[in-house]
């Protein structure tokens, strides 16, 4: 596994240049992309002008772009629906040509419209469709929880919020290439264990995202501002949940979250850095190496932060910075 930014699970924004360049600086080797804003950047100026910088990254530092939000509007209405599946095809092709492995969308734990069992067949039907359209292009899709209270309130009917409905839902689509992704803060109030996680197996996990919770945290009021980078609330036990992925050697990626109110008043930089700091103190704990892996008794596991922007100056051309910009 590898340690992966996603921008805007952390507050932070800003164009891809200025994101990859951050992500580099502080130790991670991939991030997650914003594809509906590449595809602008696709059709106005060509595929080629668009990936330069992200392929300068992949071919000299073996940075990756891990996967992307899901760009469809699968609970909307059926025309919607069918507007957005149509894009995606195309879109996928372009994600998977700079090597996304995975995307992602939540599972919405209420409804006003939909029952129980009947949401549970709108859920099989329409991301079974989204789920053909990706595997086409060897994308995984990637489902994931959310247990906050605030998703449910005034809602007619509840639907999946919890991890044991949870699991059997992503079980019983039976589509080979959704899987889940494990979010730590949400798997905590959803009532999921370290033991559940340890009967996961690494083809189940699509993203792997690590936080953490304040000691006191009630599921029944939590709300996201409580979600703190990992190691900040002791609640959460990131570090057997890391130990695990090792030992099943999950290779995906790996990514600190934690509410942009929780680091008010920091720069982009900062964040990054706190971020990926956090997640290095868990790793290290875990014990792994850095390439995600339990190191040797005798090894120290060996981690790569701030140092990485020393081990080769990345420096795009300017006139790649001025196309991608």
């Amino acid at each position: 596994m590898y340690r992966n930014l996603i921008p805007q699970a952390i507050g932070v924004s800003g164009r891809q240049s200025e994101l990859i360049e951050m992500a580099l600086t502080y130790g991670f080797k991939g991030f997650d992309l914003d594809m509906r804003e590449f595809m602008r950047k696709v059709n106005s100026r060509g595929r080629d002008a668009a990936s330069r910088y992200i392929e300068s990254a992949r071919v000299r530092l073996d940075f990756r772009v891990s996967g992307f939000e899901l760009p469809v509007r699968w609970s909307d209405e059926e025309a919607n629906f069918k507007q957005d599946l149509e894009k995606l095809a195309p879109l996928a092709e372009v994600a998977a040509a700079l090597g996304a492995k995975g995307c992602y969308t939540p599972i919405l734990p209420a409804s006003d419209k939909l029952q129980y069992h009947e949401n549970f067949a709108f859920h099989q039907q329409r991301l079974g469709a989204v789920a053909d359209v990706l595997a086409k292009h060897d994308i995984k899709l990637g489902l994931s929880l959310v247990s906050t209270p605030k998703h449910r309130k005034d809602k007619k009917f509840e639907f999946v919020y919890q991890v044991d409905p949870f699991l059997t839902l992503v079980k019983t689509l039976g589509v080979g290439n959704v899987g889940i992704v494990l979010d730590l803060w949400h798997w905590h109030l959803g009532g999921g264990t370290i033991k559940q996680i340890r009967e996961l197996s690494p083809d189940q996990i699509v993203q792997v995202r690590v936080a953490d919770a304040p000691q006191d945290i009630d599921p029944g009021k939590a709300t996201e501002d409580q979600r703190l980078l990992p190691g900040k609330g002791g609640m959460i036990d990131a570090v057997s949940a890391m130990r695990h992925l090792g030992e099943i050697e999950y290779s995906g990626p790996v990514s600190p979250t934690a509410n942009a109110k929780t680091l008010a008043g920091l720069t982009r930089d900062r964040i990054v850095r706190q971020a990926g700091e956090a997640l290095d103190a868990v790793w290290k704990e875990a014990g792994l190496n850095r390439k995600g892996r339990l190191a040797p008794e005798e090894d120290e596991p060996e981690l790569v932060s701030v140092a990485v922007a020393e081990e080769e100056e990345f420096i795009v051309p300017p006139e790649v910075e001025e196309e991608v910009e």
